[in-house]
């Protein structure tokens, strides 16, 4: 009976590795289009990036006055960002988003 319910736990095992999609790590950036996820570091082509992380983005419009804007932005990618990426293939990462902590 044990070596069924072994059989069993592993058959589980198994079948849930396989169906499971791709993980979600935390990197951190090292500079504007290249971060590491722990010792392995990541740039050119292994590094898929949002465009929209690589240059300010609008976050909030305000009416300007006296010719200045003042409306609000985020800024590009940079160094010590800390990033949701999922894992592509065995070479190529995507970045999904920037993150902050919520402590």
């Amino acid at each position: 009976m044990a070596d069924t319910y072994a059989e069993f736990v592993q058959m589980m095992r198994e079948q849930g590795a396989a169906n499971n999609g791709p993980s979600i790590e935390l990197a951190v950036m090292t500079g504007p289009k290249s971060c590491k996820i722990g010792t392995l570091r990541l740039s050119g082509e292994d590094l898929y990036i949002p465009d929209r992380l690589l240059s300010p983005v609008c976050t909030g419009v305000k009416v300007p006055a006296l010719n200045k804007d003042a409306s609000s932005y985020s800024s590009p990618l940079k160094a010590g960002d800390t990033v949701a990426v999922c894992r592509l293939s065995q070479t190529a990462y995507l970045i999904l988003q920037r993150v902050v902590s919520g402590a």
